[in-house]
């Protein structure tokens, strides 16, 4: 059904290394700066801290369609992003490994999907010492095992794979616009309320628990950390959504709402609302108003219950909080509504894959005429 062979011998080039240069904040008409922290363990983008390159020479190290990108070193070592040119302009840091794939040898996209694999991510295990993950280089990566299935097969495992994945983006987008539109509806709203009230006069806050990592689950309740959602747990902590503080490291300050059924780990803080028909005004006031000043340390920044105490919030008289309510909760549910979708669609995708893969699913017998035809990937 196909046959080994090399990244090396996809390739129109034998890997480089990305840019040696710092990250300044995100400006339009810069390049974006793609990091390995950019990258989430699925192989997509984290936009929370998009920063931007301005160096002359950035051009040289900007992504074009058919290029991938490697993590080389460190616990990220392996992590890896197919570039889509729908995600704009970047350029690659130098953590960072790129390989050009050349189109007349495998399916570029073939390749992202291969880099999510579990062929894939045992040969990254194979380098590792102990709970550490080894180094890779470009060399090494370029002598990276691929099993290369007919061209036929191919297409049409990147024709299923691409289907689910255009359908996530589709509803990512979406959630962004409304984000942005339940923003408008609270400033219009809520942008005059003078009269202030401290935090903790109004909500308890606390730490998350602390959890291993060897109690995820690959299915059940999501799970919360400082920086967005890492994964699932057999059992959940809360169940409402809670607002969440990033509390530790560079995402601090940064605001997240967890989605029913949560388990909430020790580097969030929890603001656990003593009347919860506040909820909607709150978690919207600081999602507009992040709390990055609130940090503190330079090496290590960290947000401590402490260092809340004086934190005031508007206290809109409780009309207004019913109004609020009222219209941001019907935003809230269409967006929860889509990010439950996308963590149901990703369990399909990643279910599939191996299936796909192994032949165990049949591509030449799944008719890919709805997916090719399709126009999702117009958006």
């Amino acid at each position: 059904m196909g046959y080994k062979t090399t990244l090396c011998d996809v390739s129109l080039d034998g890997g480089h290394y990305g840019i040696a240069a710092p990250a300044v904040d995100f400006k339009p008409g810069l390049p974006a700066y793609l990091r390995i922290t950019d990258i989430n363990d699925d192989g997509t983008l984290n936009p929370s801290d998009r920063k931007s390159v301005d160096d002359s020479s950035a051009g040289n190290y900007l992504l074009h369609e058919g290029d991938i990108v490697f993590a080389r070193t460190g616990n990220s070592t392996g992590r890896n992003y197919y570039y889509d040119p729908r995600d704009g302009e970047y350029a690659y840091a130098g953590f960072l490994i790129k390989f050009s794939l050349d189109p007349r040898k495998i399916n570029p996209r073939y390749m992202k999907y291969y880099a999510q694999s579990k062929q894939y991510w045992d040969w990254v295990s194979s380098f590792n010492t102990g709970s550490t993950r080894g180094n890779i280089n470009a060399k090494t990566y370029a002598s990276m095992p691929i099993d290369l299935l007919s061209r036929q097969i191919q297409d049409g495992i990147v024709a299923i794979c691409d289907a689910i994945d255009d359908k996530i983006r589709i509803n990512r987008q979406l959630n962004d616009y409304l984000a942005d539109f339940a923003s408008t509806v609270f400033q219009n709203q809520a942008s005059h309320i003078e009269e202030r009230i401290a935090l903790f006069d109004i909500a308890d806050i606390k730490y998350g628990k602390g959890l291993a990592k060897n109690e995820l689950v690959e299915d059940g309740y999501p799970v919360f950390g400082g920086n967005g959602q890492i994964g699932f747990y057999s059992k959940y902590l809360y169940e409402e959504p809670q607002i969440l503080i990033s509390c530790r490291g560079a995402a601090s300050g940064k605001v997240l709402v967890s989605l029913p059924k949560s388990f909430i780990t020790s580097n969030s803080l929890i603001i656990e609302l003593k009347d919860r028909r506040y909820y909607e005004y709150l978690k919207q006031y600081f999602m507009l108003h992040q709390l990055y000043d609130y940090a503190t340390g330079s090496a290590q920044p960290q947000i401590t219950i402490d260092g809340l105490r004086h934190l005031t919030v508007p206290y809109p008289p409780f009309d207004l909080i019913k109004t609020l309510t009222n219209q941001l909760k019907a935003i809230s549910d269409c967006i929860y509504s889509n990010d439950i979708e996308n963590q149901a669609l990703s369990r399909l995708r990643d279910t599939l894959l191996p299936k796909l893969m192994s032949g165990e699913i049949d591509v030449s017998k799944v008719d890919l005429t709805q997916l090719t035809n399709n126009h999702l990937a117009d958006y």
